[in-house]
C-alpha cells in the first residue's frame, strides 16, 4: 500500500493553559544565571515531571532541575544534545527516574520573554522529534513564557475505485465505422495511506516560587565597575578601527549615499498613545524592553549609539538577527497590547506604531543634526515595517 506523507503543520490549541510549576530550587538557579550572564543568551536542559491529561485539561508539569549547556551571544544560543546531560543525570540520581523528561530553557536577557521566530522553528523541530516538547523562555526581569507541544499523527486510509466503460473502433473506406470493442466494463482500484503530522502547542500558565536575590544590587554594581574605564576613548568616525564601521561599510554598501526618506505628512496621533510611542522608541534604539524611560535622554543616546553598537555587535549577522527579533516583538507580537483596540477600530496596529515611532525618532534626529548609520538603518527598517 502506497504512503503519502504531508507537510508538518504547527497550530495553537487555546482550549486551556497547562500549568508549569517552577519550585524554589529551580527559580533560584534561573535568577542566578540571569544575574551572572546578564548580557548574553544562555540555554540548557530543563528536567521535569508530568501529570494529568490534555483531554481532561488537567495536565501540569513540575520543573525539577536545569543543566546549563551553552552561553551564546547577545542574540542567539545553541541548544544541542550532549553526553554531558547523561553525566549530569548520573551525578543527580533523582533525575534517573523514567518519569523525568527533558525540555529546553533559554534566556532573552534584556530583550523580554517571548517566542521569537527562531524559537518557534526550534519548537516545531523539537516537537516533531519528541512526543512532547516543553520550552521555557526567561528574561532578566523575571518574566517567563512557556509552551508545550503534543504530536498528533493522522493516518487516512484511502480506497479509490475507478469504473470505466471502453468502446473502440476505426473508420474505413466510404466512411464506414468498424467496431472492435463495445462498452467493455472494467474496475481499477488504488489503495494508499495519507499521513499528516500536526504539532499542537499550548501556552502554559506559569506558577513560580518567589525567591529573594539578596545580592542583585551588589552584582549590578560590580558589573558596572568591571566595565568602567579610566581613560576616555574618543570615537572618530573617519578612521575608526573597531568593529562597526569596518563591517557595516561592507554590509550596507557604504559607497552609496545612504539617506532615509522623510514622509511629507505626519499620521494622525490617537489619544493616550504618546507615552506608548516614546517608550517603544526608547526600547527600540536601546535594544532593551527593560530600560527605564522616565529620565531617558534620547538626544544623548542617539549621539553615541554608533559607539555602543560597535562594542555590542562584532558581526553583522548578529546585528541583523537581533534587530529582526526586537522589531518583531515590539511591533508585531506585542502590537495589540500597546493600544486600545476600540480606539484603533480598523487601523493596523503595526503600521500605526511604526509610523509614529519613526516620526518621534526622526524629529529628534533632524532637529539636533545627529549623524548615525545605525539610526539611519533603524528608520529605514521602520519604513519597511509600515508596509508589512
Amino acid at each position: 500500500m502506497e504512503e503519502k506523507k504531508l507537510n508538518i503543520e504547527v497550530i495553537e490549541n487555546s482550549s486551556f493553559k497547562p500549568e508549569l510549576i517552577i519550585p524554589k530550587n529551580v527559580e533560584e538557579k534561573i535568577r542566578y544565571l540571569c544575574n551572572q550572564v546578564h548580557d548574553r543568551e544562555w540555554s540548557g536542559t530543563l528536567f521535569y515531571t508530568a501529570e494529568g491529561s490534555f483531554e481532561e485539561k488537567t495536565f501540569k508539569a513540575t520543573c525539577l532541575d536545569i543543566c546549563v549547556m551553552d552561553i551564546g551571544n547577545t542574540v542567539t544560543t545553541v541548544v544541542t544534545d550532549s553526553p554531558d546531560i547523561v553525566t549530569y543525570r548520573i551525578d543527580h540520581p533523582e533525575l534517573l527516574n523514567g518519569t523525568v523528561y527533558e525540555g529546553i530553557v533559554h534566556s532573552h536577557h534584556n530583550m523580554g520573554a517571548f517566542f521569537s521566530q527562531t524559537d518557534v522553528v526550534a519548537l516545531k523541530e523539537d516537537g516533531n522529534d519528541r512526543n512532547h516538547a516543553l520550552s521555557l523562555v526567561v528574561d532578566n526581569r523575571g518574566k517567563y513564557v512557556a509552551r508545550i507541544t503534543r504530536k498528533i499523527n493522522k493516518e487516512t486510509q484511502v480506497h479509490q475505485a475507478v469504473e470505466t466503460n471502453t468502446t473502440s473502433y476505426y473508420d474505413t473506406f466510404n466512411s464506414k465505422r468498424v467496431s472492435l470493442e463495445d462498452n467493455i466494463h472494467s474496475t481499477k482500484t488504488n489503495d494508499f495511506v495519507e499521513k499528516e503530522i500536526i504539532i499542537e502547542y499550548f501556552n502554559m500558565e506559569i506558577n513560580k516560587a518567589t525567591v529573594e536575590d539578596r545580592f542583585e544590587e551588589l552584582a549590578t554594581r560590580l558589573r558596572n565597575l568591571s566595565t568602567k574605564t579610566t581613560t576616555k576613548k574618543v570615537f572618530d568616525k573617519t578612521n575608526y578601527e573597531g568593529n562597526l564601521y569596518r563591517w557595516y561599510a561592507d554590509y550596507k554598501d557604504d559607497d552609496r549615499t545612504y539617506e532615509v526618506p522623510k514622509k511629507e505628512s505626519k499620521p494622525v496621533r490617537l489619544k493616550n498613545t504618546d507615552n506608548v510611542i516614546r517608550n517603544l522608541a526608547i526600547q527600540l534604539v536601546t535594544g532593551s524592553v527593560l530600560v527605564g524611560t522616565n529620565n531617558f535622554d534620547m538626544v544623548k543616546w542617539l549621539s553615541k549609539i554608533d559607539t555602543y553598537y560597535a562594542t555590542r555587535f562584532k558581526n553583522p549577522k548578529d546585528y541583523e538577527v537581533w534587530m529582526d527579533t526586537i522589531m518583531s516583538y515590539l511591533f508585531i507580537d506585542n502590537a495589540e497590547a500597546q493600544v486600545d483596540d476600540k480606539e484603533l477600530k480598523d487601523i493596523d496596529e503595526t503600521r500605526y506604531l511604526c509610523e509614529h515611532v519613526y516620526d518621534y525618532i526622526w524629529d529628534i534626529y533632524a532637529e539636533h543634526n545627529i549623524q548615525s548609520k545605525i539610526v539611519d538603518d533603524i528608520l529605514d527598517r521602520l519604513l519597511d515595517f509600515c508596509t508589512l
